[in-house]
């Protein structure tokens, strides 16, 4: 996990820098239990959270404006509730409409020497936000691994094991994975078109071919990890069943 520092800009009022802490979320609003407190009168309750991952950070956007902005990947734009991965470097985050001179500047693997650390959250964060503003998540925007169903991750650890390993890509990755699963690499890649899909509709990408899926899951959100190479409970006697049926199939088989 890489440090991060945060500056915040609301009105005239300049914040920071701070350094956040590795090990929980970081509250950005109005109310006094925030972690960061924006006491200006205008600025909501809930502004944003940020949500360290294994490999980098999250930012919820809070349910009162949209967010927008740019990081190392590019422009940022994002309506309430969205989920954004920040990359190394400089992020600039701003909100729009009566936000507008609300800015955030987080710096991922700045220096945070020296700095004060702010209070992570120790409450469940999803119950906090519900009696802020009333409302629940909408299941899956939840920051990490639960975009995605533990047969997804171990089905996705598997095609971008080079990735969780460190080793040069592949040229084919989708066959040594199919494999090792013991599906098709057809059935394979429709999982994987069905992972793009729901990752595009619920993070707000526009992910294209799986060199840039499995950038975002492992590299970006941190959504799949090497843990996720074992089988989840549940499925590993349906890939047993799999595997023993392609070998009976294959040639030379029992």
């Amino acid at each position: 996990m890489k440090a991060i520092r945060i500056t915040a800009l609301a009105g005239e009022e300049r914040l920071g820098p701070f350094a956040a802490p590795p090990d929980g979320e970081i509250l950005l609003g109005r109310s006094a239990v925030n972690g960061l407190v924006l006491e200006e009168d205008w600025a909501p309750r809930l502004l944003a959270i940020l949500v360290p991952t294994p490999r980098s950070w999250l930012v919820v956007n809070g349910p009162s404006a949209r967010m927008q902005g740019k990081s190392a990947w590019g422009p940022i734009d994002a309506p309430p509730d969205a989920i954004v991965a920040v990359p190394g470097g400089i992020t600039d985050l701003r909100w729009t409409a009566a936000l507008d001179h609300m800015r955030v500047k987080l710096n991922v693997g700045g220096s945070v020497d020296a700095l004060p650390v702010l209070r992570p959250e120790e409450e469940d964060v999803e119950v906090l936000r519900a009696g802020r503003i009333g409302t629940q998540w909408v299941p899956d925007r939840e920051a990490g691994p639960d975009l995605l169903e533990p047969q997804q991750r171990h089905t996705m650890a598997h095609l971008f094991r080079h990735l969780l390993d460190g080793t040069p890509r592949p040229k084919n990755i989708t066959r040594p994975a199919a494999e090792a699963l013991g599906i098709s690499v057809d059935t394979l890649k429709k999982r994987a078109g069905v992972v793009r899909d729901r990752v595009n509709r619920e993070r707000f990408q526009k992910l294209g071919t799986l060199d840039e899926l499995g950038e975002y899951l492992v590299e970006r959100a941190g959504v799949v990890t090497i843990d996720d190479l074992r089988p989840p409970p549940r499925a590993r006697s349906m890939v047993a069943r799999a595997r023993e049926r392609r070998q009976r199939d294959s040639p030379g088989g029992a």
